[in-house]
């Protein structure tokens, strides 16, 4: 289970009179190659960039909780944000780490539902919330809404192939699998190899006997409770 760590705090709805210090859009302009804007037009993207409030998180805080009211969709600026999900029995599943340019909250927010996972800041992080009184504004746009279904269809396909991975595929192309996961928006995994063993639902030992292998080959370098990918190349062509 989650530490019962600080939340971040509710956003209020969003007031052009408020002043800001610097827009989104030039602070972050990596966002604007972010998937949810494909086909969008510059003034769009401002209007939804201006919309959100920005929101400065230290690692370990926990940005939306699994079973909360939704406030609003966040749009990662920078750091890393874990996807998990506790079922009925307690049983803790981590589904995904999210990094710059990717959303959360997105469906509950359309879909006016709870949240379905706990997501929580593994490094410091910066998170643009989109608030819930804006979201007649959003539906309003066909393109966005397209590339919203769009995500929820690439989220779909991951859930498949990690599904079938788990039940047809070796260990070892799970742990290839998870690596290459953990490190796709950076070579260095901030996580331990037991982070990884639990994500794959193996021994510890097994982690490490196959990143002993990995490392012998040349694919990963080694440290204390880190994880560096050297050849990436190598990492993907072991899980095809």
């Amino acid at each position: 289970m989650f530490e019962r760590v600080p939340s971040c705090p509710r956003p209020v709805d969003f007031h052009p009179k408020v002043p800001r210090l610097t827009s989104p859009k030039v602070a972050y302009p990596h966002l604007l190659r972010a998937s949810i804007f494909d086909g969008l037009s510059p003034e769009d993207q401002t209007r939804f960039l201006e919309t959100c409030h920005t929101h400065s998180l230290t690692a370990g805080s926990v940005l939306v909780r699994q079973g909360d009211e939704s406030t609003g969709l966040s749009l990662i600026a920078d750091g890393t944000v874990e996807i998990a999900t506790v079922d009925d029995l307690g049983h803790e599943t981590v589904l995904h780490n999210a990094g710059p340019g990717e959303v959360i909250g997105d469906i509950e927010l359309l879909a006016e539902m709870p949240n379905l996972a706990t997501c929580r800041c593994v490094t410091d992080t910066v998170v643009l919330i989109f608030p819930r009184s804006a979201t007649p504004e959003l539906v309003r746009n066909p393109t966005i809404m397209r590339n919203f279904a769009r995500l929820a269809y690439l989220r779909m396909a991951f859930i498949n192939r990690q599904h079938c991975r788990s039940l047809f595929m070796p260990v070892e192309v799970q742990i290839y699998a998870t690596l290459a996961q953990l490190s796709v928006h950076g070579s260095k995994i901030v996580h331990s190899q037991a982070y990884v063993a639990d994500m794959v639902g193996c021994s510890r030992q097994t982690v490490n006997r196959v990143l002993g292998e990995l490392r012998n080959d040349g694919v990963v370098k080694l440290s204390k409770s880190r994880i560096e990918i050297i050849d990436r190349s190598a990492l993907l062509a072991r899980i095809s």
